[in-house]
């Protein structure tokens, strides 16, 4: 039984010991006084969420979230009932500024600035290899519906993926790997729905 307890004593104190304070700063002058709430996605199969923290804008416009991260996580922020994907890594600390963003009759928030981005910060990668990816799959739209030239395809899928998976980041290198095998999946699925 001490055995038993030693155990599970020793499985949460390691992930204790992994966990590192984040530190979420930003302003948001469009939603004073409104709660401001960041949920993780615990996995991209379920979709299950995890709220990490929750906090009201002050009059100012301006928020600071502090909580535990034990990795490096897709996050969900939301105010006044809009969201926008957030990606924190463990050990780092983001200060950002949200505003409102209206098209037509739709309302969404932005995030119009993150402080100290590079072209590393993970945010800054990911939305580059988005936009990226939405402009390959619309230009070559009708290939991939019909499963044509599959060579040319495959040319530039490789190369989407080399540029932006070759920086030393797992999380990242999963996501860009995800998304084109995903792809690549839907192009064969369409292959056999013509030809089968």
């Amino acid at each position: 039984m001490r055995q038993f307890l030693l155990i599970i004593l020793l499985i949460f104190a390691t992930q204790l010991v992994f966990a590192e304070k984040f530190l979420l700063t930003g302003t948001a002058i469009d939603f004073k006084n409104a709660e401001i709430t960041l949920n993780r996605i615990q996995d991209n199969i379920s979709f299950l969420e995890e709220e990490l923290a929750s906090v009201t804008i002050d009059k100012e416009g301006k928020f600071k979230m502090n909580f535990e991260l034990d990795r490096t996580s897709k996050t969900i922020l939301r105010v006044e009932g809009n969201e926008y994907d957030l990606y924190l890594e463990r050990g780092k600390s983001l200060n950002i500024s949200i505003k409102k963003h209206v098209t037509g009759l739709c309302a969404h928030i932005e995030i119009v600035g993150i402080d100290k981005a590079s072209k590393d910060e993970i945010n800054t990668r990911i939305r580059n290899f988005t936009k990226e990816y939405n402009e390959i799959t619309a230009k070559y739209y009708s290939y991939l519906v019909r499963g044509r030239n599959k060579a040319l395809v495959d040319s530039v899928l490789t190369d989407l993926r080399e540029r932006h998976t070759s920086q030393e980041n797992d999380f990242v290198n999963t996501h860009v790997t995800y998304k084109i095998a995903l792809l690549a999946q839907k192009m064969q699925k369409n292959k056999r729905k013509i030809f089968g």
